[in-house]
């Protein structure tokens, strides 16, 4: 998984060496670990109602995967976690370390229910300035 956030860190800062920096990082099928398609994303706000990033939800026909991509404090390893929920309260995978890009992927069995997503983001000094929830999205009567 590393070696996949070093590539993808590479992609982003070559880039940004060309002039091709855009408001979000790109994101499309099978992106950041993900498979399926992007079926549903999200701004992440801050504290302070800024935005700390992306979250990025993908669906692959049974399986929800979703990943946070961090904007604010982006390239700077801070600890970043997100964790996915379905409305049923079956609780998916978690991801959560010092990251300098993105969290994730996380995953989850679907089929037939909504999904969210529960990201929480850290300053370099430890202090949270994200504790937010997507809401539950992408199912039946979401």
């Amino acid at each position: 998984m590393r070696a996949r956030k070093l590539i993808s860190t590479l992609s982003v800062t070559g880039l940004a060496m060309l002039g091709g920096v855009a408001a979000a990082p790109a994101a499309h099928a099978g992106s950041y670990g993900c498979a399926g398609n992007l079926v549903w994303s999200g701004m992440v706000t801050d504290v302070n109602g800024g935005t700390a990033g992306w979250d990025y939800g993908y669906w692959d026909g049974t399986t929800n995967c979703a990943v946070f991509v961090k904007s604010e404090y982006a390239g700077t390893r801070t600890l970043t976690e997100i964790s996915i929920t379905t409305s049923a309260g079956v609780h998916g995978g978690y991801d959560g370390q010092p990251y300098t890009t993105y969290a994730g992927p996380v995953t989850v069995n679907g089929v037939g229910v909504c999904v969210r997503e529960q990201v929480t983001e850290f300053d370099p000094n430890n202090h949270q300035i994200v504790n937010w929830n997507s809401g539950l999205h992408s199912g039946p009567g979401c």
